[in-house]
């Protein structure tokens, strides 16, 4: 589920008011997070996160164009990244992450189960 204190909060509430079972709502977490990254409108950032679902870092893209955009320009990709929130920009670093620990078990489960 994450530490998230937002998906905590929606646990607890979840599970106070018997909205959900555990399993149900972790399993939404997840549906929704496959979600994001299956509309995510730069797919190969997504590739590059499933080989190295730390992070990758921008420069990892210099000279790579998906769809109009380079992608080693943070503010052309933060359009996608606005519109489905399952990739982040980490400043700190330079690099592109899984916005979640949802949305890594996501990546994680599709790269067990191709489809």
């Amino acid at each position: 589920m994450g530490t998230l204190p937002l998906h905590i909060v929606r646990f607890a509430v979840a599970r106070r008011e018997s909205l959900a079972t555990a399993d149900d709502f972790i399993k939404g977490m997840l549906d929704r997070a496959q979600r994001d990254l299956d509309v995510f409108r730069h797919q190969p950032i997504i590739k590059a996160l499933r080989d190295s679902p730390d992070g990758v870092s921008v420069s990892h893209f210099k000279g790579v164009e998906d769809k109009g955009v380079l992608l080693a320009d943070v503010k052309q990709v933060a359009i996608a990244m606005k519109n489905q929130n399952g990739i982040v920009y980490h400043f700190p670093s330079g690099q592109y992450r899984l916005a979640t620990r949802a949305h890594r078990t996501a990546l994680a489960l599709l790269e067990s189960n191709p489809q």
